[in-house]
């Protein structure tokens, strides 16, 4: 498994050009879509933690271990938006605890050293069949 895990700096500038450009459009779009569609109060950081969220499925479907880095920053993000929501008397702070037990879990795929995408070598070292 963990020889598998990929990384978007062996992929240079293309992989993160790609990605760059996959968040702009997608941004685009979510922001399109709360602003005419959906009639969002706060479309920017609506559209801004969707996109984040979005990015990441797509660097896990493909295996990339950057996705992490993407389900950490959507976590704060949702807090952010989920903290602004409650504040605002639209929502209840259930959410908001449940995007904190994520981040918490974002914590554990980057400390744990069991775990291949963070800790590649580690986990090939101590994972090698024989």
């Amino acid at each position: 498994m963990g020889q598998r895990v990929r990384h978007l700096k062996d992929q240079g500038v293309r992989g993160w050009g790609f990605t760059a450009v996959f968040f702009v459009i997608i941004f685009g779009l979510l922001y399109l879509m709360d602003t005419h569609l959906f009639i969002s109060p706060r479309p920017v950081i609506d559209a801004l933690a969707g996109t984040i969220g979005i990015t990441g499925s797509l660097l896990a479907t493909l295996r990339f271990s950057d996705q992490y880095y993407f389900w950490i920053v959507q976590s704060v993000m949702s807090m952010v938006l989920w903290g602004v929501t409650a504040a605002q008397g639209d929502a209840n702070l259930t959410l908001f605890f449940t995007y904190l037990l994520y981040f918490a879990n974002d914590g554990v795929s980057v400390f744990d050293r069991g775990v291949a995408w963070f800790h590649k070598d580690n986990y090939l070292a101590n994972h090698q069949q024989k």
